[in-house]
């Protein structure tokens, strides 16, 4: 299985689930191009579009350049934008696909997430950039969206871990001033009619302590066709944790 992870982080934090899945075959977990240790995709493949389609060539170039015929494909939040768009543009190649923390939103809201979203994280001699990263990346546990500083997109009473603030302040910095290129471009394609264009078996995870557990919900408005289920879990990681590996293990002695 390819595992996907969010942006602005990398696939560090696939860890802990690849982990908690245990002996249920090969698990991949690659930096999505521009993040972690991995090359931001060219200027011209970038530029070609404003849409996931750069990622949806790196993500089959990958998975050709492994071997991989078929295969599962987990992917949470940009993630899970990019195994989208895989699983509509390539098919046969996939056995299955796992979506973490997929939500919907309207067109509205998409429009005003790109437009203030992703503040500009260029380098200055004043070092003004870092305190702007530290607030967007302190934001994002509070409020949704994050610059969005008031009790209605409150989604946290507690104040952050520090440590999680600052692993992911290094992670946005570490992908440089283009931190946003995935992460907006997945914003821009968070639209649950997406999903009912994939005709392979899709998973969702419905997991209660995610940060946008309330978009999610607008996930029930949908009617759904038989290739694809909710899985709900409680507020814990190891309720998600262990309904993933379920979901993945039926897979693995099927096969």
């Amino acid at each position: 299985m390819v595992m996907l992870h969010p942006s602005p982080l990398s696939s560090e934090m696939m860890v802990g689930l690849m982990t908690s899945l245990g002996d249920v075959g090969k698990l991949v977990a690659p930096d999505t191009p521009g993040y972690g240790m991995s090359d931001a995709l060219d200027e011209r493949s970038l530029s070609s579009s404003d849409n996931l389609d750069p990622y949806v060539a790196w993500l089959d170039d990958f998975a050709v350049a492994m071997g991989f015929d078929e295969f599962g494909l987990y992917g949470t939040a940009t993630g899970a934008q990019i195994s989208i768009e895989y699983a509509k543009a390539h098919p046969t190649r996939l056995r299955y696909c796992i979506l973490d923390n997929v939500v919907h939103f309207e067109q509205r809201e998409r429009e005003e997430i790109a437009a203030s979203y992703f503040p500009d994280l260029s380098p200055t001699l004043d070092g003004s950039h870092l305190a702007r990263a530290w607030e967007m990346s302190t934001g994002l546990f509070k409020w949704f969206p994050w610059n969005s500083k008031d009790e209605a997109h409150r989604i946290s009473d507690v104040e952050p871990d520090v440590d999680a603030v600052q692993a992911t302040v290094l992670a946005t910095l570490t992908a440089g001033k283009r931190y946003d290129e995935a992460y907006s471009r997945a914003f821009k394609n968070e639209n649950a009619n997406n999903i009912l264009e994939i005709g392979v078996p899709v998973h969702i995870i419905r997991w209660e302590g995610s940060i946008l557990s309330r978009y999610a919900a607008r996930l029930d408005e949908f009617s759904w066709p038989d290739n694809v289920q909710m899985h709900h879990c409680a507020k814990d990681s190891d309720s998600r944790f262990n309904e993933i590996r379920r979901i993945v293990r039926r897979y693995s002695n099927s096969h």
